[in-house]
């Protein structure tokens, strides 16, 4: 079986899109399913720590782009996709409301291709009533609700990203199937539990709907039942939304407190900056899965996350963290007794790593994805895979 994966960004700053993207080729590699991968030009930084990353036999060719943001061009690029489409048995193309993608889907379909789309999320309610979420119902009409329309699977991470989806105005019908991202890092080295807590780690791509602001907000109440805890708000962003932040802090007026921000981490740095960890919060409005909650339950840190965090259940059902409202104060509470909580932090400094491996193995998630292409070509109309 042979997959073409077509990507909107590989940079490592576009956070959770490109880890799970490295994880699903991992899994199909697991699965005996053969891959390449077409993107626009990235820094070559970018590119080179992509390439290092792909299971062998995995194929990579980016093209040149144009334009801002989501309203970037790569004509190149849709030329290949439509040229090869019929070679695979079907065009895997990652995310919407970018025209990368959007007309990649449609260069599939147009080769006549089994098509699987994968939203990162964005059919959610809070993508359409947040942030000119006008615009985007018109060019839903227009051009990616069509397209999702003759998609043979639409690919959900969550069955509650699925649900979101499932209402009038989508009309998506039966094709949604859910496979979730798998976790294929390292097993980090025995964590163990230290006495008096002091570190909260948010670890992110910095942007409004993380809702940093509100961990911010719910610092000072921190503070001021544990002095000298230390906040890190590691990630990059928009540069003038980090600025907003850093701002935020030194103008709280009951600070300052000790919260650094030391911007984008990657490799050891990563690997260090969770080790020197407590515990991990991420009090986010909209995640349709939570990549940066599965590194930390993997690193065995215990976590507090949103229920808008759609890792939200796994983690009430495996007892390895709290869910909070954002509410500063509620969001403090819940901060300061998963710090208290020593079974909690035992439990998943011994287990979390296990779970998350046992849960989200690349062989488990090989499995899920061999039977979402095989769906993808009977729907199609393709030969049977």
């Amino acid at each position: 079986m042979n997959v073409l994966h077509v990507m909107p960004s590989l940079a490592r700053a576009y956070g959770g899109p490109t880890q799970s993207l490295l994880g699903f080729l991992r899994a199909s590699a697991a699965a005996g399913i053969r891959t390449d991968v077409v993107a626009p030009h990235a820094s070559a930084e970018d590119v080179e720590w992509v390439r290092r990353q792909l299971p062998e036999a995995t194929g990579l060719l980016t093209f040149p782009a144009a334009g801002p943001g989501h309203m970037k061009l790569a004509p190149a690029l849709l030329r290949h996709v439509h040229r090869v489409a019929r070679r695979y048995d079907a065009v895997h193309v990652h995310g919407v409301f970018n025209l990368v993608s959007d007309l990649g889907a449609r260069a599939a379909l147009a080769a006549g291709a089994p098509l699987v789309v994968r939203p990162f999320g964005t059919l959610s309610r809070y993508t359409f009533e947040y942030r000119r979420g006008w615009a985007k119902r018109i060019y839903y009409r227009v051009l990616e609700g069509p397209t999702l329309r003759r998609a043979a699977v639409v690919h959900f991470t969550t069955e509650t990203e699925r649900v979101e989806a499932d209402r009038p105005g989508m009309d998506l019908g039966p094709k949604g199937i859910v496979v979730p991202p798998p976790w294929s890092g390292p097993l980090p080295p025995s964590r163990k539990v230290r006495a008096g807590a002091s570190t909260v780690l948010l670890l992110s791509r910095l942007h409004p709907v993380k809702a940093v602001e509100a961990l911010i907000d719910a610092w000072p109440l921190v503070a001021a039942e544990r002095p000298g805890m230390r906040l890190v708000i590691a990630g990059d962003g928009p540069p003038e939304y980090v600025n907003r932040l850093r701002e935020r802090v030194l103008h709280s007026p009951r600070g300052p407190y000790d919260i650094r921000f030391p911007g984008f981490v990657n490799g050891e740095a990563k690997a260090q900056i969770l080790a020197d960890a407590d515990l991990f919060v991420l009090p986010s409005y909209h995640e349709n899965f939570g990549i940066a909650v599965l590194e930390a339950l993997a690193a065995g840190l215990p976590v507090v996350i949103s229920p808008d965090v759609q890792l939200a259940s796994f983690v009430a059902e495996h007892g390895l963290g709290r869910v909070s409202a954002r509410e500063p104060r509620e969001l403090a509470t819940n901060v300061l007794e998963a710090l208290a909580d020593d079974a909690l932090r035992q439990r998943c400094a011994l287990e979390g790593a296990a779970i998350i491996q046992r849960v989200f193995s690349p062989a488990a998630v090989g499995v899920k994805l061999r039977e979402l292409y095989r769906v993808a070509a009977t729907r199609a109309g393709a030969s049977s895979i």
